[in-house]
């Protein structure tokens, strides 16, 4: 099973660092690290996260079963893939990060 795995790969910098130090806060069982937006596939390859937070999700990222793409295109809604199923969040809050991360670990435990 392992510790929960979280990367944060998100613009801007600030935003991905505020969200990894609460998410660190709150949940200081899992292993949150930050990644620039550009080296996003690579550190899939290398950290095999369990969720993935980020604002331009590529295919490395779809082909996984739990993330979240923040603001795609500047818009206004983020969308959620909770291991596998995807929807639109309007005005995304960190307490829909916290639900995510909580479903992906309790699954991950059973």
């Amino acid at each position: 099973m392992g510790r929960m795995r979280v990367l944060i790969a998100n613009e801007l910098r600030s935003y991905r660092e505020a969200l990894a130090e609460a998410l660190r806060h709150l949940r200081p069982e899992a292993e949150v690290v930050t990644a620039e937006p550009e080296g996003l596939e690579s550190r899939v390859s290398r950290f095999a996260p369990h969720v993935v937070v980020c604002d331009r999700a590529t295919g490395t990222v779809h082909a996984l079963p739990s993330w979240i793409e923040l603001y795609p295109g500047y818009g206004s809604r983020s969308v959620v893939s909770a291991r596998g199923e995807r929807r639109e969040v309007a005005e995304i809050q960190l307490s829909d990060l916290l639900d995510l991360v909580d479903q992906v670990d309790l699954a991950q435990q059973s």
